[in-house]
């Protein structure tokens, strides 16, 4: 009636013709446990049975997982899992949710750097939710760091999700209503690479100020950052506001917060702090 670890490695080379992941014993373990305390008194295939009862753990890259699942009750105690629900997130404006920005890839690739040096050797699994959303902001993270920390080309870091593609979406504009464009993962992993070439975005010692990134990307503080290093920086329009304050908070018709709205003399001392000698207004005088 039930499977043993010896049947189930009996089983093995036609499991891993379907599913070329479970290629180690702690897999094959993992399976038979789930066979067994899931009740299965016939052979199935591997992929019917990860579909229908096992987690599905996809494996990025060495020893590092990803699951995504709405259902954290029954997760295999071998594994070593980690969430950013509540440590990293994606402040929208409207129906966007994402890319993360890089404080944010900053903060994942020291997290997970962290993890790894918790449990080395040993599988690390990355856990979020079912929703397409956040898988797809999941995998542009991994991949981030795959990028950043590991050195993989873009085409290298496509591969490891191949599998998962079809279940993350595009990036769309902060605007609300129809798109004219979609932003995939893989545009977002080819601009990240581009700047780690040119220098831009750099992770060493004396590359990214955290610190300063979440400061002025505050958009109580300036809503402003350094695109190009020395060269180009992006911000908000500034706004004319009564009796000459730097800033103004903006209320909805309910009466709760909106926006802070900053005056140009705001941006005067930031500005000069990062040298810059000219400003070029491309929306709309009252955006």
């Amino acid at each position: 009636g039930t499977f043993t670890l010896r049947s189930c490695e009996a089983l093995a080379a036609h499991w891993k013709m379907e599913s070329p992941s479970l290629s180690t014993d702690g897999d094959i373990t993992l399976l038979a446990d789930r066979m067994i305390r899931n009740g299965c008194d016939e052979p199935v295939s591997v992929s019917k049975f990860m579909r229908d009862k096992l987690l599905p753990c996809h494996a990025v890259f060495g020893s590092v997982y990803l699951l995504p699942t709405d259902d954290t009750s029954d997760l295999n105690p071998g594994f070593n899992y980690f969430s950013i629900e509540g440590v990293i997130s994606y402040i929208g404006f409207a129906d966007d949710f994402g890319p993360m920005n890089m404080g944010s890839i900053y903060q994942f690739c020291n997290l997970l750097d962290k993890e790894l040096e918790r449990f080395p050797g040993e599988k690390v699994v990355m856990v979020t939710s079912l929703d397409s959303k956040a898988v797809t902001n999941a995998v542009f993270l991994l991949g981030a760091y795959m990028i950043m920390k590991l050195n993989y080309n873009a085409s290298e870091t496509r591969n490891c999700f191949k599998d998962l593609m079809e279940t993350i979406v595009p990036y769309r504009d902060v605007s609300p209503g129809e798109q004219n464009f979609e932003l995939f993962v893989q545009d977002c992993w080819d601009g990240l690479l581009k700047g780690k070439q040119l220098g831009w975005a750099n992770f060493g010692p004396d590359g990214f100020d955290f610190e300063e990134y979440q400061h002025y990307d505050n958009t109580l503080n300036a809503d402003l950052h350094e695109i190009v290093p020395g060269k180009f920086v992006g911000m908000r329009g500034p706004r004319d506001l009564p009796s000459g304050n730097p800033w103004e908070d903006i209320m909805d018709a309910d009466g709760h917060f909106s926006h802070r709205d900053f005056s140009a003399e705001h941006y005067t001392d930031i500005l000069q702090q990062f040298n810059v000698r000219c400003v070029v207004r491309l929306n709309a005088p009252q955006y």
